[in-house]
């Protein structure tokens, strides 16, 4: 299933204890890693079985990088993907900000085969229960807002139309992210966890489609827990791709 992860959009973390609000644990945790860790760096192959042994491409067709603060927090984040076709290959980068712990700006830059776009995210208000973000592009500069209601996050576009939901279980793992147009369901990703907090399936949903299914099998871990090595498998078990990761501690 390939599919670019956009990190800008990840802005809110769980306490058991309290209602979410963005900040309040670090992105670490929220990643499910282990240790003091100061950069992970995601590599993704294309995956099959050639007489009866899992093979992969030469070269990734995703990659993705993410660097961490002494908190734990991401400041910088990147992804990569490949394709034949310039026009389908694209990146992001992101940077982020934090004031007093909390997150303060992220600044996105894209690119999608020729198109380059931007988008700066800043917070101007941070309450208990909401956390409004003024963003800004080459064409316009709206308002966003976040509501904290227990486990799930729900976010609104300037005119209060809900676009975005996600869910967390108590330990601050994300198990749903609901998407929206014009306020009506669009699509949704739900993942079922291991004793670990490791996703062991994913399942997706679009509006007019039947649900589709993917499993995880995890092959190899680091000293500190964390896994190296993880196979994504479709419906029927057939391998689609492998991920492979590099992990740097302080």
């Amino acid at each position: 299933m390939k599919r670019l992860i956009i990190i800008a959009s990840i802005l809110a973390l769980v306490s058991c204890s309290k209602p979410i609000q963005h900040g309040d644990i670090p992105f670490v945790k929220f990643e499910g890693l282990k240790g003091n860790v100061l950069e992970v760096s995601t590599s993704t192959y294309g995956a099959r079985m050639r007489r009866g042994e899992l093979v992969t491409d030469e070269n990734p067709y995703l990659t993705a990088k993410r660097v961490y603060n002494k908190k734990g927090q991401i400041v910088e984040g990147i992804n990569k993907g490949f394709d034949d076709d310039p026009e389908l290959r694209h990146s992001e980068y992101s940077k982020f900000e934090y004031k007093r712990g909390k997150l303060a700006s992220i600044n996105n830059e894209n690119e999608f085969g020729s198109k380059k776009y931007s988008i700066l995210s800043k917070v101007i208000e941070d309450g208990k229960d909401e956390t409004i973000y003024e963003e800004t592009s080459q064409d316009e500069t709206i308002k966003r807002k976040d509501v904290y209601n227990g486990l799930k996050i729900s976010m609104y576009r300037d005119d209060e139309t809900l676009f975005q939901e996600r869910t967390y279980n108590k330990t601050g793992l994300l198990i749903g992210l609901y998407h929206y147009r014009n306020g009506e369901f669009f699509s949704s990703l739900t993942y079922e966890l291991n004793e670990k907090g490791e996703p062991i399936s994913e399942t997706s949903v679009y509006k007019d489609d039947e649900p589709r299914i993917c499993y995880y099998e995890y092959t190899s871990y680091d000293e500190k827990g964390n896994w190296l090595t993880r196979v994504e498998y479709d419906e029927m078990k057939y391998p689609n791709s492998v991920e492979v990761r590099e992990i740097k501690y302080r």
